[in-house]
């Protein structure tokens, strides 16, 4: 299986897991530490799908789009409790992930 395909299949399961959190039964206070937990990796993730870093908005290929708005939706449907603030949380992480990743590429660092 090569890196693509692996990272695909590994965004799907974390999409999975995110969505299955709110069936276990758990203290509230892990559930949430899980689910913001669960967006910061599926972040990286997705940032690892990149397929340019030239622009100030790095090119994303659209399945990678669909999966982040697909996250989006379980979160704002399923942890009504807190799932605008983990949202908020997830968001701002992803653009800056995004934004070094630019500016790596821009100054040659990477």
């Amino acid at each position: 299986m090569d890196y693509q395909t692996r990272l695909n299949s590994d965004i799907t399961k974390e999409i999975d897991y995110l969505a299955s959190l709110r069936k276990q039964r758990m203290v509230a206070d892990l559930r949430t530490e899980l689910v913001y937990g669960s967006l910061e990796r599926l972040a990286d993730m997705i940032c690892n799908t990149v397929t340019d870093w030239s622009h100030p908005c790095p090119v994303l290929p659209l399945s990678s789009v669909q999966q982040w708005h697909k996250a989006r939706e379980i979160v704002l449907a399923d942890y009504e409790d807190f799932g605008h603030d983990a949202w908020d949380f997830a968001r701002h992480y992803m653009k800056t992930e995004l934004s070094f990743g630019y500016a790596c590429y821009k100054d040659n660092i990477a």
